[in-house]
């Protein structure tokens, strides 16, 4: 699969309707998530691999590493609203993917890779801390999201 064609896919999947401002719910770009997949993929880090999905909201990160070939998916989020949409847009990609209702605390297992975008923090200061916590816990590689002006913090996570 070509990276264009990745992004053509996930650009059709069901957003969130009515995004929850405490849970920091914001889309993640299908340009920005193909980008982020393809790096993973391009490392040996997708295809024939078990992968999470930490915080999956809508699904974007779940469905294309299913689509690139990931031996399991599994996607973690504690919304039952957002975990309703992931499972639509799974199924319209024709995704098997085992979605599982949890707090970040609670995710158990292990993973060759873990795939996020977690809260930045905004509401509730260092609210990705838990979720780079528990990605270093269960994976051997992780690819996350941040802000920029918080590189510094992340690094010493």
């Amino acid at each position: 699969m070509k990276k264009k064609d990745l992004e053509i896919g996930l650009q059709s999947l069901e957003p969130f309707r009515e995004p929850k401002v405490s849970l920091e719910q914001y889309p993640t770009p299908s340009v920005i998530a193909s980008d982020i997949l393809f790096s993973a993929y391009a490392a040996g880090d997708i295809a024939g691999k078990k992968v999470a999905d930490l915080g999956c909201g809508t699904g974007i990160f779940a469905i294309g590493a299913y689509m690139l070939g990931a031996e399991s998916v599994t996607a973690f989020d504690k919304d039952p609203d957002a975990l309703i949409i992931a499972q639509r847009n799974a199924e319209s990609k024709g995704c098997e993917i085992e979605f599982v209702r949890c707090d970040i605390s609670e995710v158990e297992g292990h993973f060759d890779t873990v795939l996020m975008n977690p809260p930045f923090g905004s509401q509730n200061k260092h609210a990705d801390t838990p979720f780079l916590k528990k990605a270093m816990e269960i994976a051997d590689s992780v690819y996350s999201i941040h802000m920029a002006c918080t590189l510094d913090y992340v690094e010493k996570t």
